[in-house]
C-alpha cells in the first residue's frame, strides 16, 4: 500500500536500504496505531501492544521508552521467529503535532549487505559507510570537529563499474570514506571538511568524470549534493537533509 503522506518523510529518512521491510507507528503507551501489511511477516499485527507483542520486540520496550525523552535514532539487531537477522530502527517523530514512535523493521539476512566492499566497484558498501557515519556523529558530539557528506549521481553509469570505482577512489583523500549510497549513486564521507570544501570536491570530481567519458558514445551527466553535519544530527536527519538539498548539476 502507498505510504500515507503524513508518514512519508520520516519513514523515507529512516529507510537506509530498500529490502524486505515493514513499519509500525505506536503511541507513548506502545499501542500500535498503524502497521504496514508487510509487518505480519515479522510477527507483528495491528492488535499487538509492543509490551505484549513478539518477544524480540517486547524486549526493546525499555530502550524504546527512552526515545520519548531523547528523540534519537537507535539500531538494534536481533532474530525473528525464522532466525533471520532483523534490523530495527526506531525514532520518535511528530505526526500532526503528536509524538509517535516510528519503528522500521528490515530483514538483513543477505550477507553481501554486511560486507565492507562492493563487489562491482571495490568501493565501500552502503552498510559500511552508514556505520562510519554513526562513528563520525559520535565524534563530533564529543570533540569540536566537522564532517560533510557528498552524494554523487552519475548517468549513464558506465559498464563495467570498476574504472569508475577506481576514479572515485583516487580523487578523494586517504582519510575520506567513499562508496555506495544506500539507494543509488555514491556517497563520500569527508572528515574535517567544510561545506565549501565538499562542494569543491564535488565540482572537481564532476569535471574529472565528464572529461574521462569512459568511452561512452553519450556524455556522462553528474549531479552532486553536499551537506555539513552538526552535533545534533542523527544518521536519519543527515539523510533527510541530503535528500532535501538542492543538487548541483554539472554539464560536459
Amino acid at each position: 500500500m502507498p505510504l500515507p503522506d503524513t508518514h512519508k518523510d520520516a519513514i523515507l529518512a529512516m529507510l537506509m536500504l530498500a529490502e524486505d521491510w515493514a513499519y509500525l507507528i505506536a503511541d507513548s503507551e506502545f499501542n500500535i496505531l498503524f502497521s504496514s501489511p508487510e509487518a505480519a511477516g515479522f510477527g507483528v499485527s495491528t492488535q499487538d501492544n509492543l509490551a505484549q507483542g513478539p518477544q524480540w520486540l517486547a524486549a526493546l520496550r525499555p530502550r524504546l521508552a527512552l526515545l520519548f525523552e531523547r528523540f534519537s535514532l537507535f539500531t538494534h539487531s536481533t532474530l525473528d521467529l525464522d532466525q533471520h537477522p532483523i534490523s530495527i530502527h526506531a525514532q520518535v517523530a511528530n505526526f500532526e503535532a503528536v509524538p509517535r514512535l516510528l519503528i522500521l523493521l528490515r530483514r538483513t539476512g543477505a550477507q553481501q549487505n554486511l560486507a565492507p566492499y562492493h563487489a562491482a566497484t571495490g568501493l565501500y558498501s552502503a552498510s559500511f559507510i552508514e556505520n562510519k557515519i554513526d562513528e563520525e556523529l559520535e565524534r563530533i558530539k564529543r570533540f569540536p570537529s566537522v564532517f560533510c557528506l557528498l552524494a554523487i549521481h552519475i548517468a549513464p553509469a558506465p559498464e563495467p563499474l570498476t574504472p569508475l570505482g577506481d576514479l572515485l577512489r583516487i580523487h578523494f583523500r586517504a582519510t575520506d570514506i567513499v562508496g555506495h549510497a544506500p539507494h543509488e549513486g555514491f556517497l563520500a564521507l569527508l572528515p574535517g571538511a567544510t561545506l565549501d570544501q565538499a562542494r569543491l570536491a564535488g565540482a572537481r570530481l564532476a569535471a574529472l568524470i565528464e572529461d574521462f567519458r569512459f568511452a561512452l558514445p553519450a556524455p556522462i551527466g553528474v549531479r552532486y549534493t553536499a551537506i555539513e553535519a552538526v552535533a545534533t544530527d542523527t544518521r536519519a536527519s543527515l539523510f533527510a537533509r541530503l535528500n532535501a538539498a538542492e543538487p548541483i548539476l554539472a554539464h560536459s
